[in-house]
């Protein structure tokens, strides 16, 4: 069995490209995912171009791309603010289309749909799934997988609700979020185990994003202090039959390192 490349997000170390390349490959991780909140890029073509040269001057790693979550809603009940997420997450992807139709299979694009613990009443059902469907198939047409995230609130904390979003929009699967999951209310109060969740998904996730939990308050990313608080669940995801990539989704470097050590030194135990 082919093990998932594993990852980290580019949030650690902010804009500095050579920095985020330089130091995955010195680590030993197999790739990047761009997370395009903090990491943006730019108009002129000459700007991207350079930035593609960067990606392929490392060309033993993988690359994954987390569209923007900050300022964006595509399931808006409000379609101009809807509507004009659609087109910011499009954008987005024509940016990458030169990049992504250079490689030999679809690469993952991760999304929200319900951003910020924005309430469901403000969202709308049927423009989440004609928005989802429409940037799946812009995705597609350019060589990118876009796959749905489980968020800690909204309609992708009910796993049944997720599967039904992602089949019914046409998408290829999902991006499985540790910490997301074990902050769901389901999983909080013991309606259902973090593995059971995973194996309800499990044929499903693509790609995931790993660390122990997201805080309730300020929506931080918290690492584990112990293995024994993660080893179950990492068993669990770095063992599904269809994951490509694992990203360390931390917020710092100490973080990360802490995160990445913890792993290593428990490598023989998955």
């Amino acid at each position: 069995m082919t093990r998932p490349k594993l990852m980290f997000s580019s949030r650690v170390f902010g804009t500095d490209t050579e920095k985020i390349l330089s130091y995955a490959q010195a680590q030993g991780y197999g790739g990047v995912e761009w997370y395009l909140n903090s990491f943006r890029l730019r108009t002129p073509q000459t700007r991207r171009d350079a930035f593609f040269r960067s990606l392929d001057q490392y060309p033993d790693l993988h690359y994954t791309f987390h569209l923007p979550t900050v300022d964006v809603e595509l399931a808006h009940g409000n379609l101009l603010i809807a509507e004009a997420s659609l087109r910011y997450m499009q954008l987005y992807i024509e940016y990458l289309a030169p990049w992504l139709q250079q490689q030999s299979e679809p690469q993952i694009i991760t999304l929200h749909v319900g951003s910020n613990s924005i309430p469901v009443e403000e969202l709308d059902w049927h423009t989440a799934l004609r928005h989802l469907e429409e940037l799946g198939r812009f995705a597609a047409e350019r060589n990118g997988m876009v796959l749905l995230e489980n968020l800690k609130v909204g309609w992708t904390t009910d796993p049944h609700t997720h599967l039904e979003m992602i089949q019914r929009a046409g998408l290829k699967g999902l991006t499985f979020d540790t910490g997301h999951a074990a902050s769901n209310p389901k999983v909080r109060g013991g309606e259902l185990k973090l593995v059971e969740y995973v194996d309800l998904l499990r044929d499903h996730i693509r790609h995931v994003h790993f660390y122990f939990y997201e805080s309730l308050d300020k929506g931080s990313h918290i690492p584990p202090q112990e293995w024994d608080e993660v080893a179950e669940v990492w068993r669990r995801v770095v063992n599904l039959p269809h994951v490509q990539s694992v990203v360390l989704e931390l917020s710092s470097q100490e973080e990360l390192e802490q995160t990445f050590k913890l792993l290593m030194e428990n490598k023989e135990k998955w």
